[in-house]
């Protein structure tokens, strides 16, 4: 077994998410606009499991992609509601300095 794929088969998501950044990047300055070219021969090497491997990567991402917008615009929400709160409690406490100082 390659000892670099198992390195990062063990490491954590942030490491594996890292490599492929940084392989993305790599690729890219290597083959210019010619990187969807390799990506297509180096596909045709690929065995069952990395195809599924990368099947199941392009899926998940997809399904980030698809709910991002629905997990930011919650965050949003949850936000403007946390900054309506705090008003609030502003006012309460103004409320009960101004009853405290009668």
């Amino acid at each position: 077994m390659n000892i670099f794929a198992k390195a990062l088969a063990e490491a954590d998501s942030r490491e594996q998410a890292n490599f492929f950044n940084e392989f993305s990047r790599a690729l890219i300055l290597a083959c210019g606009d010619g990187d969807h070219r390799q990506v297509c021969y180096f596909s045709e090497e690929l065995d069952s499991n990395a195809r599924k491997l990368i099947k199941d990567l392009a899926e998940f991402i997809s399904l980030h992609e698809e709910s991002r917008p629905k997990i930011e615009r919650t965050l949003s929400e949850l936000r403007q509601q946390q900054y309506e709160l705090e008003r609030q409690i502003a006012d309460l406490k103004e409320q009960q300095n101004e009853t405290s100082n009668r």
